[in-house]
């Protein structure tokens, strides 16, 4: 395990930046991580997929529950889960352009070797669900067909305080439990 890929203690308060209806950013004091975000369906096409949560505090057992409409016209979006966008626990990346669901790490703003699975359930203009569960040794990811993608975690994180989401998936809500 890197040394600079592994976080002991989690942050204490949780920080939520998001888009209102009126298309301003805000940011929210705290969270419980049970709580559902919902967002407002006119605050959509000024999200397109883009959100970043710092301090999430996911945890192994924990399962993140995506909701979201895939733009008719992307090439792909991209979850990454870690302690920031330099340390990537979980990249999790669907790629139109080549039909392929690439799954990578990253260490110190380096990427290390991806993982491609060819089986790809997604499809544009569709609204998906699908989950992603946090163990102690792997991440799995439940696609909305019940296929599964595991992926290894590399850097042995106890917990996740990091959540982007980015590129042609525009959230309609998702729940951590």
């Amino acid at each position: 395990m890197d040394s600079h890929c592994f976080v002991d203690e989690p942050p204490l308060a949780l920080c939520l930046v998001c888009v209102t209806q009126m298309d301003s950013a805000c940011l929210k004091d705290s969270c419980k991580s049970s709580e559902l975000f919902n967002l407002p369906s006119s605050a959509l096409e000024a999200v397109r997929g883009n959100i970043e949560i710092l301090n999430l505090n996911m945890k192994p057992g924990n399962t993140l529950k995506v909701k979201g409409k895939i733009s008719a016209d992307t090439l792909g979006f991209s979850i990454n889960l870690g302690y920031s966008s330099r340390d990537l626990a979980f990249h999790f990346n669907p790629r139109f352009n080549e039909s392929v669901i690439v799954c990578n790490s990253k260490c110190s703003d380096s990427w290390q070797t991806e993982h491609r699975d060819h089986h790809l359930p997604f499809f544009r203009g569709c609204t998906v669900k699908f989950f992603i569960e946090m163990l102690s040794d792997k991440f799995r990811v439940k696609l909305p067909d019940g296929h599964e993608v595991c992926f290894p975690n590399r850097h042995g994180y106890h917990y996740i305080n990091y959540i982007s989401i980015a590129g042609g998936l525009k959230i309609i809500s998702f729940k951590m439990s």
